[in-house]
């Protein structure tokens, strides 16, 4: 559709470089969940619609919550977030396209033996609502839900007359094997009022009250199509709210110089894009994607910094065991990766951490664009922008006089003052309202154009320090004399 100007909107200008040459933070995660295994699926708007959630109990009552990753992909972020050494951190969001009705896989008959008035399915695939026990009716002879500790559905006999022994089951079951790329990408058709898949992002803001600041897909961000999806949505989703995509690379790589080849080749190198290799080990034993424990790392990091995205995603503390493959990778390989602009995990001293605090954008150490370079200067920019449309629409459609101006000014100046006495800026960031910008055309279609620049407070990425030997220490064999 046209860039039609109606609404408070903010964009990243050009860097100025002086030598020329809300938690804030809420991720969305778009992937598959088992929402086959709620009751009452189709009424709870589980499928192609953003939902929010708070830690894993939420999560397994609302969508679903199984083991079984490679099949329901939402579960590394959950596992990321939730089921973890560490404390859990939300909220996020996700946008699960797995439809029973349309990824549907066999109708199972199945023998149940009741013990103890219980029986179990021990299956995740069930379609909970098409559970049918002899003539038996759910609600008053038996229960049946899902147990994400067991990963089985319990079914338990309820009524007066039910007895224990055998009794024929019959219900639906998904594949979640025939959800496809199209199906994560989705659409965003305005003209319909349709949205799925990754296209639902730009319902987050409208739908849960807050946007999405992080997107990632892990177990689909490796084929370059969804990833190439995240980063058209990550720009201005909903026309306004900006956020950085967190994908990974395929595990097909395997060596150092082949990520780094297949990353510039594949066109995974903006500066709206942080990129992970290779797929690791959770606390649990599971495999899971590094994507997901970036994200997560980044979401603690901004909850200790006040929501305030100040803190690159490098060097963080990560709940995993190593690798998924037999590989070794030190800090020496890391860095080769980082100057790449690939982010990876490395194990110092028993611990594992994050390793890579630059964008994709980065290629040879060297970016087109000073802003380019690290994530956190990224997601500052966008933490401002976000914050001035969501402060200011109120204001859309109010008279504009000169003291709306102002106010607007100097109330965005005040949180740029802020923003320099947490740290998260440097030097005296500036808002002006200048002639130069309005023209008598664009008010007299009231257009108000004001422009900000700001120096973000850059990470530590190297420290060094120069020792010398010295003799001096030998004059203490001789009080104040020379040793000499």
């Amino acid at each position: 559709m046209p860039n039609y100007p109606y609404g408070v909107t903010a964009v990243l200008d050009n860097s100025i470089v002086s030598d020329a040459a809300l938690g804030s933070t809420l991720p969305c995660y778009v992937g598959t969940a088992p929402v086959n295994l709620i009751k009452g699926w189709t009424d709870k708007g589980l499928v192609n619609r953003p939902v929010r959630l708070d830690s894993l109990d939420a999560a397994a009552r609302t969508i679903g919550y199984s083991g079984d990753f490679d099949s329901f992909t939402l579960g590394h972020a959950l596992a990321a977030h939730f089921d973890t050494r560490f404390d859990g951190v939300g909220p996020i969001a996700v946008i699960n396209v797995l439809d029973p009705t349309l990824h549907t896989g066999a109708e199972v008959t199945q023998t149940l033996v009741f013990q103890a008035r219980q029986a179990v399915i021990e299956s995740d695939l069930i379609v909970l609502d098409s559970l049918t026990i002899d003539s038996l009716a759910e609600g008053v002879d038996f229960t049946a839900e899902w147990n994400a500790s067991r990963k089985a559905v319990v079914v338990t006999l309820i009524g007066p007359t039910a007895t224990d022994g055998s009794k024929s089951a019959t219900w639906d079951t998904v594949d979640p094997s025939k959800v496809t790329a199209t199906a994560i990408i989705g659409k965003a058709d305005r003209d319909q009022g349709q949205f799925e898949g990754i296209g639902a992002i730009h319902r987050v803001g409208s739908v849960l009250g807050r946007p999405a600041t992080i997107l990632a897909t892990p177990g689909w961000s490796h084929i370059p199509e969804v990833a190439k999806a995240l980063l058209a949505v990550a720009s201005k989703a909903d026309g306004h709210w900006d956020a950085l995509v967190v994908a990974d690379l395929p595990q097909t790589v395997t060596t150092v110089t082949a990520a780094k080849a297949w990353k510039t080749t594949n066109g995974y190198t903006s500066e709206r894009l942080v990129v992970c290799w290779p797929k690791v080990v959770d606390a649990n034993g599971r495999e899971t994607w590094l994507s997901a424990h970036r994200v997560a790392a980044t979401c603690r990091a901004d909850l200790a910094h006040d929501g305030i995205p100040v803190r690159s995603g490098g060097n963080l503390s990560v709940d995993t065991n190593g690798l998924a493959e037999d590989w070794c990778l030190d800090e020496i390989a890391g860095n080769v990766l980082d100057q790449d602009g690939i982010t990876t995990t490395i194990n110092r001293l028993g611990t594992w951490f994050t390793w890579g605090d630059q964008t994709s954008a980065v290629v040879d150490g060297e970016v087109a664009d000073p802003r380019s370079r690290f994530d956190s200067t990224i997601r500052l920019l966008d933490y401002i922008t976000n914050w001035f449309q969501a402060r200011w629409f109120d204001v859309i459609d109010d008279a504009t006089d000169r003291f709306l101006v102002e106010r607007i000014r100097s109330t965005t100046q005040d949180f740029l003052n802020w923003l320099v006495s947490r740290g998260a800026l440097l030097g005296d960031p500036t808002i002006t309202f200048l002639v130069t910008d309005n023209s008598k055309d664009g008010l007299r279609r009231g257009q108000f154009v004001f422009r900000l620049a700001a120096t973000t407070t850059p990470p530590a990425k190297a420290l060094a320090l120069n020792a010398v030997w010295t003799d001096k220490g030998f004059d203490t064999y001789f009080g104040q004399g020379d040793a000499s």
